[in-house]
């Protein structure tokens, strides 16, 4: 699956509460594209005011620990999260256009 794809998984899944599994996007998105999304999401702006990155018991993973092997939840906080969601998917959307794998090869 491509960029798009992935882009309107995150558009659709921040916005309800559970957020989105990692291994689910693994699965769908391949290892390497997620890992450029948890590096998108370590932004100390973003995260953990309106992001947060979770482990298997729902506690908080600090930002220096964040990996594809230790989060296991991405959720926007609620209620600033979700009340700026907007702004946090436009920013993950700008991180991700910029990264690496988007490119036509991906689409």
């Amino acid at each position: 699956m491509g960029s798009e794809q992935l882009l309107d998984v995150l558009m659709l899944g921040l916005r309800v509460c559970d957020g989105l599994l990692i291994k689910d996007l693994v699965e769908q998105f391949g290892s390497q594209r997620i890992i450029q999304l948890i590096d998108a999401l370590k932004d100390p702006t973003v995260t953990p005011r309106l992001v947060s990155l979770l482990d298997g018991q729902d506690e908080p993973v600090p930002l220096e620990e964040a990996d594809i092997a230790t989060i296991y939840r991405v959720r926007l906080t609620d209620p600033e999260g979700f009340l700026l969601s907007n702004e946090v998917l436009s920013s993950l959307f700008t991180r991700l256009m910029e990264s690496p794998w988007n490119s036509a090869d991906n689409l």
